[in-house]
């Protein structure tokens, strides 16, 4: 990934919307808060606008990230799932709209040093699951950079997954040099790092595993600063035993966690579906275990 470029002035408005603050820079996009431009501000900013930066204006494939995520947007309505309210893709800069999320991310809520137990972890699979579900049947998407980065936690416990721009429908791979590798290399499977078009549904499946082991361990199952020793790690050395690090997971839990991270697709659940079945059984037990 090229270094981030000096901050640009933020504009007023683009379109119908009223900007008004910077929520992130990224190398690619700046997304501001927003509101409609003719509604009053005491209404409030309740919206984000992601707007591609200007350096990347003759990129095709940064265009096509905007493109993903609002085809996502046309397609998928589920309440696990941040909505696409909004896009414009034909004029510069394009941009799309949704939301905006308070609170910061799991990922945020991680290097707080937050723990959220069992059964909280839990509850957050499954409704990440629950959100994959809905990408993949029957639209047949997966969303390719599954992260903690990439999941927003309400106070009250419910999940959002964000930012649709790597999604893709499964089979159509993605070389490495096409997706962002910082932060995510962690939670890439491994047949997403050595064969990109081999990655499918179960791929996005493994990673929801990564996310699994770190809220119950509080650590990843592998990690490292150097990409190509991780990227070996990640092929070659099985996961260490979750119990290693959270002794008191019950061990069905573990032995799911540790199914979603098998080396080998057809050793993990098959689909969203069927991890949310076994992670709601799970629940259960665990809630009944705690009567």
């Amino acid at each position: 990934m090229r270094g981030s470029s000096p901050e640009a002035p933020q504009p007023a408005s683009l379109g119908p919307w009223r900007l008004t603050g910077v929520v992130a820079r990224t190398d690619l996009f700046t997304i501001y808060r927003a509101r409609p431009a003719e509604q009053a501000a005491s209404a409030g900013d309740l919206y984000a606008v992601k707007v591609l930066n200007e350096r990347w204006q003759e990129s095709a494939a940064a265009a096509a990230m905007l493109r993903s995520e609002a085809a996502v947007g046309r397609q998928v309505t589920h309440p696990n799932l941040a909505p696409v309210l909004s896009y414009r893709l034909d004029e510069w800069p394009p941009f799309v709209v949704t939301p905006y999320y308070s609170g910061g991310t799991l990922q945020e809520r991680l290097a707080r040093g937050w723990r959220p137990g069992v059964e909280g972890a839990l509850w957050i699979a499954r409704q990440t699951a629950q959100a994959l579900d809905a990408l993949f049947r029957p639209h047949g998407w997966m969303h390719s950079d599954l992260k903690p980065a990439n999941l927003h936690v309400a106070a009250g416990g419910h999940v959002t997954v964000l930012d649709m721009g790597l999604a893709r429908p499964a089979g159509r791979g993605a070389s490495l040099a096409e997706r962002p590798i910082a932060g995510t290399l962690h939670y890439m499977a491994p047949e997403a790092i050595t064969s990109p078009l081999a990655a499918d549904i179960r791929s996005d499946l493994f990673s929801l595993g990564v996310i699994l082991y770190e809220l119950l361990a509080g650590r990843l199952p592998h990690d490292g600063d150097d990409p190509a020793q991780l990227a070996a790690l990640k092929r070659d050395q099985a996961a260490p035993p979750l119990h290693s690090f959270a002794p008191r997971v019950p061990p069905d839990v573990a032995r799911l966690v540790h199914a979603c991270l098998a080396k080998e697709p057809l050793r993990r659940p098959q689909t969203p579906a069927e991890l949310v079945e076994r992670l709601v059984r799970l629940e259960i037990e665990y809630f009944a275990r705690s009567l």
